[in-house]
């Protein structure tokens, strides 16, 4: 490969505005992916991109896209050359954030029945995807209109060498800890509510992690004995929670954490650690064994049924600011308070 192209919502160094100042745990993973690439690349926002600029390149990388236009994923999936890099949950209309639809599959079983007409063509002609977890790659196979395209599992969100070198010495320092973290997030799916209230029923002193710079997040934990993270919906990675552990603190996660159900977060630190310094590199070996394969005939969404169940998610998602908020089921109630503790990686 010559020439590799990296596209994105955002950029982990551009001011995001909104709620939330600093770059989210995405952005922090495609900033890993570029500094550890090793071919000649060039990031850029969607936003920013020209159509006629994909013929350049040998390689495109399609990260976070929620705001592609439908002419621009229609040229990149014509392309022949494009890896689908998943954050999240893109084939569904809330991005995998079912606690906020206002539709009850959605809602209350927490699984995407979305056909995502316009994204069918990327997965049909994609060289290939890279998931985080197989927690999400499990949930994009549960959509029933998605089929699943030569893919690859990572195990985990990527980070930058200096930021693994830092929480280690975070880990191996000697500052007292004390209290409870948490993070506050503008959206409920995060479980800012139920990290809360986990901490207040346990007499914890705690504290939010709220428009915080990363750095400064790593020294909030190399001083706290506990990271409480409970969201309430499908979180495909969950990278905060790796850092805590990282540095020194005891996680309390539950298993809509997609790195609480990777074997490597049940072992030992030097497991850990091999896991999230190679896991850049098998990023980029994956990009380059899906180009040096072979094209693979285009494999089609089912399409039984789609525009009838496309029109009725699209008039919910129309409906989702005014329409009432549905009650979480019991069974989502359990599996949010299905809680793993897990003790440091000590050094």
């Amino acid at each position: 490969m010559d020439r590799v192209l990296f596209l994105a919502d955002q950029l982990a160094d551009e001011p995001r505005g909104g709620r939330v100042e600093h770059p989210g745990g995405a952005e922090l993973t495609d900033a890993a992916a570029l500094r550890a690439c090793p071919f000649p690349v060039e990031a850029r926002r969607l936003a920013d991109l020209r159509l006629e600029e994909l013929a350049r390149y040998d390689v495109i990388v399609l990260a976070n896209a929620e705001r592609a236009r439908p002419e621009q994923l229609a040229a990149l999936a014509a392309s022949g050359r494009l890896v689908s890099f998943e954050h999240d949950l893109r084939i569904c209309r809330w991005r995998g954030n079912f606690p906020a639809a206002r539709e009850p599959i959605h809602a209350l079983s927490q699984r995407c029945i979305c056909p995502h007409h316009a994204l069918a063509p990327v997965y049909e002609q994609a060289r290939g995807v890279i998931f985080l977890t197989e927690r999400q790659r499990r949930a994009f196979d549960e959509n029933p209109y998605f089929e699943t395209p030569p893919g690859v599992v990572l195990g985990s969100s990527l980070f930058e060498r200096a930021a693994l070198e830092r929480l280690t010495q975070l880990a191996e320092g000697t500052q007292p800890r004390a209290g409870a973290l948490y993070l506050w997030a503008p959206h409920r799916i995060k479980g800012t509510e139920e990290a809360r209230a986990y901490c207040e029923e346990r007499g914890l002193r705690s504290a939010s992690v709220r428009n915080v710079a990363p750095t400064a997040v790593y020294e909030l934990m190399g001083g706290a004995e506990t990271f409480v993270y409970l969201p309430i919906g499908l979180e495909p990675a969950g990278r905060m929670p790796v850092e805590a552990r990282l540095a020194g603190c005891s996680v309390v996660v539950n298993s809509n954490v997609g790195v609480a159900g990777e074997a490597w977060w049940r072992a030992g630190r030097r497991d850990a650690l091999e896991q999230l310094y190679q896991a850049p590199t098998r990023f980029w070996r994956a990009v380059e064994a899906f180009m040096n394969g072979p094209l693979r005939a285009a494999s089609p969404f089912r399409r039984r049924g789609v525009r009838a169940v496309e029109a009725y998610v699209a008039a919910c998602r129309r409906g989702n600011s005014w329409l009432p908020p549905l009650p979480p089921t019991a069974r989502v109630k359990r599996r949010a308070r299905d809680l793993e503790i897990l003790s440091p990686w000590l050094p």
